[in-house]
């Protein structure tokens, strides 16, 4: 079959699929073929060009919910590897393997659940993970014993990481309503603090393809887009701010097009739709009267 997905006779098409068990968390392949989906029974792979053919089911059975699960995104280097969360550990898994042998590593020096996981976008061998207990640890694939790096921000725990696509060594994490950028070749002490970012807990994080700008989301009913490239200061202001009347779940910029635009999640309200936003070209109309623009 085709690796192009806009080749799939299934492409563009509405499916809705049942799969038997507690699904908690999904992601798709880099090549958009294959889906994976994490529950308490472990993963469930499943070809979207063959949807209807019975998933691949590696076993895993837990009492835990899985927090997230991340398809490896180096298709042409690591193309089987996933990773998903399993209280305090995070399980590698070789999908290349037998089904009954398919996690390659068990990464385990979190004291409390884990929240997020997240592949580093440029060194596919290196991951990042943080947790209720506070810590943000990354991982190199060909040591995994114990973690490379270590941060901690000992007020809050830590909701969600992700790792810079402009600066391999930078990643950042959200503690509560605060969100601190780290360095990795510069210890233990944050680059930038962005105390009270938001109002209310910060549900997602995530870094522009394009510069070093990162949008935040949160359940004030608002997204944030900051300008991280001049990191050295430790007063910073969001240079976009987007009032929604719900909460969100996340607030992602898309990966194409021009910058500027972003997908937004709400965690309950907002229609049970996905919101995609022009967020550059409403400050642009609304630039003269200075208004304030609200997205429905």
């Amino acid at each position: 079959m085709s690796q192009n997905p806009f080749e799939s006779l299934t492409f563009g098409n509405s499916l809705s699929l049942r799969v038997d068990g507690a699904i908690g968390t999904m992601s798709l392949s880099p090549n958009g073929r294959d889906a994976v989906l994490a529950g308490r029974k472990g993963l469930f792979i499943i070809d979207l060009d063959d949807p209807f053919m019975t998933p691949r089911w590696l076993h895993h059975i837990t009492s835990w919910e899985v927090a997230d699960v991340q398809w490896s995104p180096h298709h042409f280097v690591k193309p089987s590897w996933c990773i998903s969360t399993s209280n305090q550990k995070a399980l590698l898994w070789d999908l290349a393997r037998p089904s009954n042998n398919a996690i390659a590593h068990v990464l385990h020096r979190h004291t409390r659940a884990i929240a997020d996981i997240n592949f580093h976008p440029m060194d596919p061998e290196v991951l990042a993970t943080c947790s209720i207990d506070t810590f943000v640890y990354s991982w190199d694939m060909r040591s995994p014993r114990r973690p490379i790096g270590k941060w901690a921000e000992w007020r809050a725990g830590a909701t969600q990481v992700k790792w810079s696509h402009n600066d391999p060594h930078q990643l950042v994490s959200s503690h509560d309503h605060s969100f601190f950028l780290w360095d990795t070749r510069k210890g233990a002490v944050p680059v930038l603090r962005a105390e009270n970012a938001h109002t209310g807990k910060i549900n997602g994080l995530d870094f522009s393809s394009a510069d070093n700008k990162l949008t935040t989301c949160s359940n004030d009913e608002s997204i944030k887009v900051w300008d991280l490239s001049n990191s050295s200061t430790e007063k910073i202001k969001p240079s976009v701010i987007m009032q929604t009347e719900y909460p969100v779940a996340r607030a992602r910029s898309l990966p194409f097009g021009k910058d500027g635009c972003c997908g937004i999640m709400p965690l309950r309200g907002g229609g049970n739709a996905i919101h995609i936003i022009n967020y550059q070209g409403a400050l642009n109309e609304n630039a003269a009267t200075g208004k304030q623009f609200k997205w429905m």
